[in-house]
């Protein structure tokens, strides 16, 4: 079945399904310039894409998920823990869990994030380790591109 406007993005607690068909899952816009797609998850690990437009900035921001990413697409400017890397497609970067990280887009591109465990603030609920067991409403409000609570005084950055 194609996407449309009914199709939800992802199932709540009951995880995606074992098949993701990119053309029946809905997009989310976090961020200006930056979609991304659900692709699969249980709560113990996610797979999501994310497009950006060039220019657009996934702002610094840290999380306890341990997470990895492969550049699908595009030249990112990438920052971890302090350090900053230029990538392009066929690269890769891992995200340890609570270090401030974010990325810029030097040219439209895609990257392909998995996180463990699955990042319950993408599907609406606490992000915490309960979210199996626990998982709580929360409200979206001041939250970086990727769910996460944004980091007050950090500025914007890879």
């Amino acid at each position: 079945m194609p996407y449309d406007e009914s199709t939800p993005a992802h199932n709540g607690l009951n995880g995606s399904g074992v098949f993701a068909r990119s053309g029946d899952i809905a997009w989310e816009q976090p961020e200006e310039g930056i979609r991304r797609q659900i692709l699969g998850y249980d709560d113990q690990l996610m797979l999501v894409r994310v497009l950006f437009e060039a220019g657009a900035v996934g702002r610094l921001h840290r999380h306890p998920h341990r997470q990895t990413t492969y550049v699908e697409s595009g030249v990112f400017e990438v920052e971890i823990g302090g350090e900053k890397a230029v990538l392009r497609a066929g690269d890769g970067f891992f995200v340890p869990p609570d270090v401030m990280h974010g990325a810029v887009a030097l040219e439209a591109g895609s990257l392909i994030d998995v996180f463990t465990p699955a990042r319950g603030s993408f599907l609406g609920m606490e992000d915490d380790f309960a979210f199996g067991k626990e998982g709580q409403p929360h409200q979206a409000e001041n939250r970086s591109t990727d769910g996460s609570p944004a980091a007050s005084s950090t500025p914007p950055a890879s």
